[in-house]
């Protein structure tokens, strides 16, 4: 990548397929973060910056691209990352590309008080969340019915306020949509239903019901 790709990314901060990184955390919390990329829709780990988007650079580019394969070993099954060095300002940042996966979904095994459980993680927004095995089994559904999927006008104007108006993992309230968007609650919950279903938004319970937020999809 070019320094000037790099800049524009950090620039524009974390979301659904950037991450960044002043240091890197343990092995299997990095996993973490590379399965969930997989598992979505693929992204990038710039390590170097961090999270209100200075850039510091690395200590070390041989030991940071060393622990991101070690990392992305601990991933099973076998998901694909490439690193690179970009120079800015005389700092080295690594840069780590996680494709999107082609065998969903992607485990990593964790040590945990009731011993060793396998967990599956995606990628919503700028956070890491676990999914449920139930909802692990239906990620390569989801690429199925993504590909499948033909968008209205409705729903695509409905991505749009949705990429336009979440900053945040907070998601956005169906009133707050249905008034954006001009229609009724009952209508932008049919526009919803198969977004959800080919996972490109994120149904989110929040303490007044739900929120919405755009998890991925085509470059809309």
């Amino acid at each position: 990548m070019k320094e000037g790709d790099i800049e524009r990314i950090i620039r524009q901060g974390e979301g659904t397929r950037v991450e960044f990184k002043l240091r890197l955390p343990r092995p299997w919390r990095l996993a973490r973060e590379i399965a969930a990329f997989a598992n979505t829709l693929g992204g990038i780990i710039v390590i170097g910056v961090d999270d209100v988007s200075h850039i510091v650079g690395v200590d070390s580019v041989v030991e940071t691209k060393q622990e991101l394969i070690y990392a992305a070993g601990l991933v099973e099954p076998q998901v694909k990352i490439h690193t690179e060095v970009v120079r800015i300002n005389k700092l080295e940042l690594v840069i780590c590309k996680v494709a999107r996966g082609e065998d969903k979904p992607y485990r990593i095994t964790e040590n945990t008080p009731g011993g060793l459980k396998t967990k599956v993680y995606v990628r919503t927004g700028a956070a890491v969340e676990p999914v449920e095995e139930g909802k692990a089994k239906k990620l390569g559904d989801q690429d199925r019915l993504r590909k499948r999927l033909r968008l209205t006008q409705d729903q695509k104007a409905l991505i749009n306020v949705l990429k336009t108006s979440v900053r945040t993992s907070d998601g956005i309230g169906l009133k707050q949509l249905a008034h954006r968007l001009n229609m009724s609650t009952r209508r932008v919950t049919r526009l919803l239903v198969p977004l959800i279903n080919a996972g490109i938004v994120a149904e989110l319970k929040v303490a007044k019901g739900s929120a919405y937020l755009l998890r991925g999809g085509r470059p809309y």
